[in-house]
């Protein structure tokens, strides 16, 4: 990704109107065309997450707090360098990598918009959202050791530009899933609170605390709306019923020289991101549970590969009157190149709760196509099939292209097909085309 700022408070039109001159801003000015090089050893960019040392378990998601602070702090050069500011930013940078060096602390700023706009549809066809994001690990025990403690903290607020948000788009078109994943007006929360434990050199890991279980299971390495594709049938998996972040536990198992895992956890099933769920949690007692195996081979001819399976269950509601589902999942993510990238998902719920009963999808996604290493594109199909009998198989294409403009801020731009949308009779085929901003620091 790169590294950001921005408000933190929740933005009417003049704040959010600051923040995009301050954005572009940062991308628009430059001192020169030719991509900056990088620095020779500097970690770039990880095609998927980091299996050994980043999180409590390898089958954690891009958008995952751990994985997200990871990619802010590698190392990018970018197309333009912008006279005053880019070594204002590049200061401060240096200043919380000595945090990092020093105490184990990692602090990260981000700010991004997403714009997306409809071909076809009775109503609003466009909409707008931002995000803010400030996110922080620290490795209070055991650093540069194989049992490291970190506490993971995280606040969001994500507020629309606009009269609408892009997340609701869909529903204009009557799509089985959002034609945008997350970009909502769901305001200012505490996302995770949560403390990662290893044990038994490394092999052993846990997690408790506030959570979202979807983070750490059932993903592909490119399942991110913050820098990859955008609908929801690529950026997460449609079908898992999951609760929102709340509290939750964890436990994996990776043994010591063998490229195998196992995982597994619970969260309280009334869970919402916007609440604390303890409530709940020890009156109406029900949870949703998860487990995961996992094979992280690296291919000679080829490179590193993830390959898992993965089953979930969530209980009945009575509160809110929903019933119990459950569900599996098969994720094969492989890197062919050091730039290329290939990925398939099949996913299955029983249909208690879950719209997509059935679906596939695979794609792959391309670094560095137009020169600077930092860039990124990607292209996927998806074939989802309703828990309603009545309602029509769903196809979606989508293809985006990713430029890291400076060290710090990247634009991109995609494209979705979205084939006989499932409750939209009257649409064959829509459009939507998108374009996103996302500044880091």
């Amino acid at each position: 990704m790169t590294k950001g700022l921005c408000s933190a408070a929740r933005p009417g039109r003049s704040a959010w109107s600051l923040a995009v001159l301050i954005c572009l801003a940062l991308t628009a000015e430059h001192s020169s065309t030719k991509a900056a090089e990088i620095e020779e050893g500097l970690p770039l960019e990880i095609l998927g997450p980091d299996v050994e040392g980043l999180s409590w378990t390898p089958g954690l998601t891009p958008e995952s707090p751990e994985a997200e602070l990871s990619d802010i702090y590698a190392r990018r050069g970018g197309y333009f360098q912008v006279p005053v500011i880019s070594p204002a930013f590049d200061t401060a940078s240096d200043r919380l990598d000595d945090l990092n060096e020093k105490y184990g602390l990692r602090i990260a700023t981000a700010y991004t918009m997403l714009f997306q706009g409809l071909s076809g549809g009775p109503w609003d066809q466009f909409g707008g959202a931002g995000d803010v994001d400030l996110m922080s690990s620290w490795t209070a025990v055991g650093r540069d050791t194989k049992n490291p403690g970190r506490l993971v903290f995280d606040l969001e607020d994500r507020f629309r530009i606009g009269d609408r948000t892009p997340n609701s788009l869909g529903g204009q078109i009557a799509t089985l899933q959002p034609t945008a994943n997350t970009f909502n007006n769901r305001g200012f929360v505490v996302r995770d609170v949560f403390w990662t434990q290893r044990a038994y050199e490394g092999q052993l890991r846990f997690l408790i605390g506030r959570a979202d279980s979807t983070d750490y299971f059932g993903s592909t390495w490119m399942q991110s709306a913050n820098n990859s594709f955008v609908n929801r049938m690529f950026a997460a998996n449609p079908t898992i019923v999951a609760p929102g972040h709340g509290p939750a536990a964890g436990m994996s198992y990776r043994p010591k020289e063998v490229d195998f895992y196992i995982s597994g956890g619970a969260a309280n099933a009334y869970g919402t991101t916007s609440t604390t769920g303890f409530d709940t949690l020890f009156d109406e007692a029900t949870f949703f549970s998860w487990g995961e195996v996992g094979w992280t081979p690296t291919f000679g001819t080829f490179g590193e590969g993830r390959y898992t399976m993965s089953g979930w269950h969530i209980g009945d509601r009575e509160l809110t009157g929903q019933a119990s589902d459950w569900g599996l999942s098969v994720v094969a993510d492989q890197r062919i190149t050091d730039t290329v990238q290939v990925f398939a998902r099949w996913g299955h719920a029983d249909g208690g709760v879950s719209r997509v009963q059935d679906y596939f999808q695979a794609g792959t996604g391309f670094r560095g196509l137009m020169g600077d290493p930092g860039d990124m594109a990607g292209v996927a199909l998806s074939y989802a099939i309703p828990t309603d009998s009545t309602a029509r198989d769903e196809k979606v294409f989508e293809a985006f292209y990713r430029w890291q403009l400076t060290r710090f801020s990247q634009v991109s731009v995609g494209a979705q097909a979205i084939f006989d949308p499932s409750y939209g009779p009257g649409h064959d085929v829509v459009g939507a085309f998108w374009g996103r901003l996302r500044v880091v620091f």
